[in-house]
């Protein structure tokens, strides 16, 4: 509502494992896309869907178009910021995904 700015990462950390995000899931509702959605829309935030690549020349960073929350439900929001990744997720998903494990004791200080 100050004009700040709030960063959510679409990975899901459960049970100590970090997955890709659950596109298309919606018995699991309960995620970080969610978690935005919501927020979004109680503060009528704007979602700016962001992604880093790895490219052969380093990293590649965009900014998507901004998601108004404007008349959508958390539901609507949810569904546009997925649609918004998804595409980019699916044909780089190695680059969302991790052999090693995250606990919470990695967290702590």
């Amino acid at each position: 509502q100050a004009g700040k700015t709030a960063w959510f990462a679409v990975d899901e950390c459960v049970a100590g494992h970090v997955h890709g995000p659950w596109f298309g899931k919606h018995w699991r509702r309960e995620g970080n896309l969610e978690v935005v959605a919501k927020f979004a829309t109680k503060t009528n935030a704007v979602i700016i869907p962001t992604w880093c690549l790895k490219t052969p020349n380093g990293y590649k960073l965009t900014y998507s178009e901004p998601i108004e929350p404007e008349t959508k439900t958390w539901q609507d929001l949810s569904e546009q910021t997925a649609n918004r990744l998804r595409p980019i997720v699916e044909e780089n998903f190695e680059q969302w995904f991790m052999y090693h494990e995250l606990r919470v004791v990695d967290f702590q200080g």
